[in-house]
């Protein structure tokens, strides 16, 4: 759980995965001082969809997401964010256009508030998911609807004060698996079991689904801060994964553009 997030800015760096798993944290609110540039990032579409919010602050923080993604990528595959191309399967997850991932880098997204986590590998699917942890809502409900038999028994068999973290420990990690195959909440929720007991390592117990019965995965969970949950689902075995923390760079984020 208490994985440490080690600072790391870029200045226009490449970025190197080799077997790694690199997984990126981004305070969306400290971006705010290079907005413009930022903004000019976005193609035609994302800047429709930024400025189709209704408050300023989540404009902000999409264009910081999407920007900083954009930038990341870049450093991964060496080129410039501008020459990015993305393409969306038949669920709407996006990847790489084929013709400039030549490193068949995968990646994806999650955000919450003002926190953004973005996965990076090579070669293998990747899903991951942070959610504020709120003990206010009917999880126990919700549960029923969303969870399988045996993952509504052990949340039941939890102490109560663990109950909370034990929702959403299931639910980022069912989220980060669905992610990861490509098809978000196309996937029925009640085919596969995780572990969610807050002293359990977190696993995919099993899938009962003809494609994905027989995969490996390598689940890793951490949080962005007390209050959140996080999960990573990445296909395959996995043995290193980087958590890094997004350090605006000297000079404000222009100079990753470069």
């Amino acid at each position: 759980m208490g994985k440490l997030f080690r600072a790391r800015s870029l200045n226009g760096r490449e970025l190197e995965l080799g077997e790694a798993v690199d997984v990126w944290k981004i305070n969306l609110d400290h971006c705010h001082g290079d907005s413009a540039h930022l903004f000019n990032l976005l193609d035609e579409n994302e800047k429709s969809k930024a400025l189709s919010n209704r408050f300023e602050i989540n404009c902000c923080r999409f264009v910081a997401c999407r920007a900083v993604l954009k930038i990341l990528l870049g450093c991964y595959l060496s080129i410039k964010p501008s020459g990015l191309e993305f393409e969306y399967n038949d669920y709407g997850k996006p990847k790489l256009a084929d013709r400039i991932n030549l490193k068949n880098i995968k990646f994806n997204v999650s955000h919450s508030k003002n926190i953004a986590v973005i996965g990076i590998a090579k070669n293998n699917e990747i899903g991951i998911d942070i959610e504020e942890i709120d003990e206010n809502i009917p999880y126990m409900e919700l549960s029923d609807f969303c969870f399988s038999v045996h993952e509504q028994n052990s949340l039941r068999e939890l102490q109560i004060e663990d109950r909370a973290q034990g929702f959403f420990n299931c639910w980022t990690r069912k989220e980060a698996f669905i992610k990861a195959i490509g098809m978000g909440l196309s996937f029925p929720l009640k085919e596969f079991n995780v572990t969610l007991d807050p002293g359990e390592a977190a696993e995919i117990i099993d899938v009962n689904h003809e494609l994905y019965r027989d995969l490996q995965w390598t689940v890793d969970e951490f949080s962005v801060s007390t209050s959140f949950a996080g999960a990573l689902v990445i296909q395959g075995v996995k043995e290193k994964i980087r958590y890094w923390e997004w350090n605006q760079p000297e000079g404000g984020l222009a100079i990753s553009m470069l």
